[in-house]
């Protein structure tokens, strides 16, 4: 790694280009925001009347006390099922929270509007939340809501293997010892669809009591209770964070306005770094002026490999370059690669087994295009901006984990970062 440097911008804001850009990027913007406000809408104004009379919290609430105060939620799949025709969002709410003082998996069922019976969705929802923790080494919090009975008829047959699958990777998170704990909310335990919860489960919290011999649980009195104890439990879990993964890395921001970003062509992937990187410092391995690029730099403090594509037909970083930089990853304390997928064509058959044998996680960010499928199963992470090809649809799929607002490209990368060095300590 050689010195960073800081990019110099080409960007003018008052240029045609860059207003067209920023146009079409608010048109996307208006369609993901309509799916985000269908998800937070939890089943309707009258659903959610009658389960606030009933003295029940929604499944964001309920993360919003589990959560320490003023840190930030990732919400992951939160558009999960969009265009399918059923509730978007599938009825579970997952992300990535402080615990604690913990970084945590969290999920959470959105009980207005699964009624306590999980779909297609929600179970392939709650089986990547499992990976992410899995992957990641990080503590896993259940919340859910288990009072309602389950359907008369059976389920389909890919529910049902979705619902043994995600059985099997709990249990599997057990015998890994990463901590997991639950809160089972209402009148039954444990959930219909979940009849060996208990057994997986490091620290349960029920609102009733628990009927199963041999198996110790906290029982509260309410919900708030019952969420105060799970925080309780996380901390007595899980040993306090070394001094190193508690230390908070030195952070300077972009030297130029992540605003920008509304404007920039995907084209232009050197001009997304200054906005995104700390200090808008690059050191570019290889620089040949092409419009694609490869290097090192920052992010929230953190050191990261970075691999970006132009798109457009602007092509890729030569081969051997993006595979030795995977490499030198391992070799020089990088966090995560991070991969700008621009568009274009991306090698599969020389990149897919570097990032699979390699020991450096991908953090992968579409700008545009149609996903990579190994490259993409292969990321620990994956978001896409709103103008990437068909975004909401794949979004909806879990193809990737949320598509999000190029605004807040900066923090989504910054927690995924975080998450993966928390889990290394």
């Amino acid at each position: 790694m050689g010195e960073l440097q800081v990019v110099q911008t080409t960007i003018d804001p008052r240029s045609p280009s860059y207003l067209a850009t920023q146009a079409l990027t608010q048109t996307a913007l208006t369609q993901l925001h309509r799916a985000l406000d269908l998800a937070r809408e939890s089943g309707g104004e009258r659903a959610v009347t009658r389960h606030h009379a009933r003295g029940g919290l929604l499944a964001r609430e309920r993360l919003e006390l589990l959560v320490d105060r003023d840190s930030p939620l990732l919400e992951l799949n939160p558009t999960a099922g969009w265009g399918a025709g059923g509730p978007v969002g599938a009825g579970v709410v997952t992300g990535i929270g402080v615990v604690a003082d913990r970084i945590c998996v969290l999920a959470a069922t959105d009980t207005p509007v699964a009624d306590g019976v999980l779909d297609l969705d929600a179970a392939r929802k709650l089986r990547r939340a499992v990976r992410i923790s899995s992957q990641n080494r990080l503590p896993l919090v259940l919340l859910l809501e288990v009072g309602r009975e389950p359907r008369d008829d059976p389920p389909p047959v890919e529910l049902r293997r979705q619902l043994g699958q995600l059985g099997e990777e709990l249990a599997a998170l057990a015998a890994d010892q990463l901590p997991t704990v639950g809160v089972c909310f209402g009148g039954h335990h444990p959930p219909p669809w979940a009849p060996d919860l208990a057994d997986w489960l490091a620290q349960l919290v029920t609102l009733s009591p628990v009927t199963r011999p041999g198996r110790a649980a906290f029982l509260a009195d309410d919900e708030r209770q019952a969420i105060r104890a799970a925080r309780e439990c996380v901390e007595r879990a899980l040993r306090p964070p070394a001094a190193e993964a508690a230390a908070v890395p030195t952070v300077t921001g972009p030297a130029y306005d992540p605003a920008e970003l509304l404007g920039v062509p995907v084209q232009e992937p050197r001009e997304i770094l200054t906005r995104v990187l700390d200090g808008s410092e690059f050191d570019e391995v290889d620089p040949a002026g092409g419009p694609a690029c490869a290097g090192w730099g920052r992010l929230h403090g953190h050191r990261v490999a970075v691999l970006a594509d132009a798109g457009g037909g602007g092509g890729l970083a030569a081969p051997e370059t993006a595979l030795r930089l995977l490499q030198d990853a391992e070799t020089n304390g990088a966090v995560a690669l991070v991969a700008l997928h621009g568009g274009a064509t991306l090698p599969e058959s020389t990149l897919a087994p570097a990032v699979a044998a390699s020991l450096v996680p991908l953090l992968l960010l579409r700008l545009a295009g149609e996903p990579a499928p190994v490259v993409t199963a292969q990321a620990r992470f994956r978001f896409a901006w709103p103008t990437a090809g068909s975004a909401l649809e794949h979004a909806a799929q879990l193809t990737d984990d949320a598509v999000i607002d190029p605004l807040d490209t900066r923090p989504v990368l910054g927690i995924c970062l975080g998450a993966i060095r928390a889990g290394r300590t």
